[in-house]
Order: structure tokens, then sequence, then C-alpha cells
């Protein structure tokens, strides 16, 4: 596959383009029902991208995504959507099944489960680490069907999750004052 399929001015890649940004749109969302709702549109812009690249696996994990994301868009008014998650593994592991046409097939299904079952820890960083680590899986699927725009969208979530872990995990961790050092300070 050459360099020019990942960023040629296609309709898949336009519609890969569209989903970045609303990737991006996303991280700047103050509320839940927003940022569920933009990442839904993203997941569906990105089913569209990988379905007119033929990526079919990736369509479907996209799609699967979608609902997660307007579920988890809506689960603080209703708590019963948080169980949304816990259906889509199994739903998404079935009809990833059935589009099955070899190895790389396995990777966004794979991808999207490290990020479902860090969603699902109640530590921050267990989440971030899961989203962080899902992103290999996710480049070698989008290599292999030649997506920039996914590639990039990865770069992104991998670069914010190992951000985060460093920033509240590690950080706080060496900058927090010994217990008994007469500063006052609170190590919680």
């Amino acid at each position: 596959m050459s360099f020019d399929a990942f960023f040629a001015p296609t309709l898949p890649n336009a519609a890969g383009w569209v989903a970045l940004g609303l990737l991006g749109l996303s991280f700047q969302m103050r509320r839940r029902e927003g940022v569920g709702l933009v990442l839904a549109g993203a997941s569906l812009m990105f089913a569209l991208h990988y379905a007119g690249k033929g990526a079919f696996p990736g369509t479907v994990v996209a799609l699967t995504v979608t609902g997660t994301s307007l579920a988890g868009a809506y689960a603080g008014r209703f708590p019963v959507l948080r169980l949304a998650k816990y259906v889509a593994l199994p739903v998404l592991w079935g009809v990833s099944a059935l589009v099955w046409t070899g190895p790389v097939d396995v990777l966004p299904a794979l991808g999207v489960t490290l990020e479902v079952l860090g969603m699902t820890q109640r530590r921050l960083i267990v989440m971030r680490a899961g989203f962080a680590a899902s992103q290999f899986l996710w480049v070698g699927f989008n290599l292999a069907v030649g997506s920039g725009p996914g590639l990039l969208a990865n770069a992104i979530v991998f670069t914010s999750s190992v951000t985060g872990i460093v920033r509240h995990h590690v950080l706080p961790r060496r900058t927090r004052p010994a217990q008994g050092d007469g500063s006052g300070a609170s190590a919680t």
C-alpha cells in the first residue's frame, strides 16, 4: 500500500478527517452528554471511513462504539445505561467473527475490549493504561487498511492517555511532601 492511500483526498478519508475533528472536539466538551454525543458522531464517521476502505471489522467496532458512546452520554441520568458496555462486548465479538477475513481483523475488537475493560475499572490509571495500550492494536489495524486519520487519532489518544498517567498518577507522587516534614500539608 502506498503512502498516498493514507492521505488521498477520497470520500472515505474525508469521513475519517471529520471523525478526527470530532474526536478532538470531544476533548473540549464540559458535560458528559456533550462528550458522549460528539464521540458517537466521531465513531459513526470512523465507521463510514472504514466501510469506504472495505475494512469491515473496523466498521463493526466503530458502530459498536457509537452505541456505547450514546449510552455513556446519558448514563448519568439513566444508570441502567452503564450496563451497555457489558452488552456491547459480546455483541462486538459475535459480529466481528462474522466479518473475519484474517488475523488483522481481530485488532480493532481487541483494542476496544482493552478500552472497555479499562473504563469499567474504578482507578483512572487503569482506564488510561487500557486506552494507551489499545492504541498499539489500532495502529496495526490502521497501517493494514491505510487509514491516515486513524493513525493520527491513535497518536492523539495515546499521547492524551500517557499525559494523563504522568500528570495525574506519576508526578503527584513525586511532589507529595513526606509525612511529618512539618509543612502541615496533607499527603492525601
